[in-house]
């Protein structure tokens, strides 16, 4: 149990490491859209605003090689994320088959204790019977 819930805590910390460099990536891009427009206003060409120029190939190649480690980071997360979720279902399994064995032993015990009401009943009947007769 205590593995699962460290299990649980690595993914949890893991989700918010992820968000937090998502709202990192926004930030910088509304930023880089502000200067951009900034730069459009003043009528300075710069890097930024135009990121197609054949100068700016090394920020290109840069991007790229950002989103190539982010996909690589994903990828590592995603096996790590399925042996947790493989391993909650094997938890929700074996639950399960702990409710199914414990409803077959609760109507075991009820089917003993009804067979015991019916032998007394019967019994009871018959020893009424017998007394009646004598």
């Amino acid at each position: 149990m205590s593995a699962a819930a460290a299990a649980a805590a690595a993914a949890a910390a893991a989700a918010a490491a992820a968000a937090a460099e998502g709202q990192q990536q926004q930030q910088q891009q509304q930023e880089t859209v502000e200067r951009d427009r900034r730069a459009k206003r003043v009528g300075v060409c710069t890097e930024a605003a135009f990121p197609y120029k054949g100068k700016d190939r090394v920020f290109r190649e840069q991007q790229q090689q950002q989103q190539q480690q982010q996909q690589q980071e994903q990828q590592q997360q995603q096996p790590h994320q399925q042996q947790q979720q493989h391993q909650q279902q094997q938890q929700h399994h074996h639950h399960q088959h702990q409710q199914q064995q414990q409803q077959q032993q609760q109507q075991q015990q009820d089917v003993a204790l009804l067979q015991f009401i019916s032998f007394f009943l019967y019994f009871s009947v018959f020893y009424t019977k017998l007394l009646l007769v004598f």
